[in-house]
């Protein structure tokens, strides 16, 4: 059994599963969490034509009356990299820190536009199924760059289905905290609307600030925004300004694709 401990979450990897426990136990609901698991198939199947890898919760940790985790299937080898002779998960943080790293050459801002197009369809998947995505922490999808961008995703612990009142499992405040949404109550469910505030705040930490955990600027200059051709500049402040309003305005999912694509 190899033991790995990544931003305070204990997993473990088992032959072909990883275990995620949660910062704290939660009552089980066989049905709750079963009701979740059926939606893999769906979002899967809305899927079919894109390169993403999806580790599903496939089995329930439990202890007693007590949901403590979730088992996954373990992502592939081509989603981590080698450092010292360990290896290390490719999270999608890597894609905006540009530290040298032996061996791995910095992704591109194109091939970080990729990534967030990925995740979009993602989100616009789990969405289409009733599936709340719960925030877009970093350490929620890996990433490769080779033979082409492609995303893993392989945490769940902040996402629930709509319907549901509680959350898979609880959410660890230090990873959801740096994409609250400030403009709805703090312990709400997560919802669509807060979903695409994720999303959209991660798509400019990814692609306009490079920076891990910056909020959306009031004004932004032409000249963050270079990868990209300069018609699509002034849509793009406006999907972002749309994204930093109330509640309820955020852009949809297809409104960035359309813009990015």
């Amino acid at each position: 059994m190899v033991r790995l401990e990544r931003d305070g979450k204990l997993a473990e990897a088992r032959r072909n599963h990883v275990r995620w426990d949660f910062s704290a136990p939660v009552p089980f609901s066989a049905t709750g969490f079963n009701s979740f698991v059926a939606k893999e198939r769906g979002v899967r199947d809305r899927l079919a034509d894109q390169s993403i890898e999806l580790l599903w919760p496939s089995k329930p940790v439990t202890d007693g009356l007590n949901l403590v985790g979730y088992e996954v299937p373990s992502p592939s080898a081509s989603f981590f990299f080698s450092v010292d002779g360990k290896l290390v998960r490719r999270t999608l943080d890597w894609a905006v820190i540009r530290t040298n790293v032996p061996g791995e050459a910095p992704a591109t801002h194109q091939q970080r536009v990729a990534l967030f197009l990925q995740i979009g369809r993602l989100l616009d998947a789990m969405h289409a199924e009733g599936v709340v995505l719960g925030d877009a922490a970093w350490n929620k999808f890996m990433f490769r760059l080779a033979p082409s961008p492609s995303i893993c995703m392989f945490r769940f612990e902040s996402s629930r289905l709509i319907g549901w009142p509680t959350h898979l499992g609880p959410m660890n405040p230090e990873l959801t905290q740096p994409w609250r949404d400030s403009h709805i109550d703090l312990g709400a469910d997560p919802s669509f609307d807060s979903d695409r505030f994720a999303f959209g705040l991660l798509g400019y930490r990814l692609l306009v600030s490079g920076d891990l955990d910056s909020n959306i600027a009031d004004e932004i200059p032409d000249s963050n925004l270079s990868w990209c051709g300069n018609e699509k500049h002034e849509r793009l402040r406006v999907l972002w300004k749309r994204v930093a309003g109330e509640a309820g305005t955020r852009p949809q999912v297809s409104e960035w694709l359309a813009a990015l694509s």
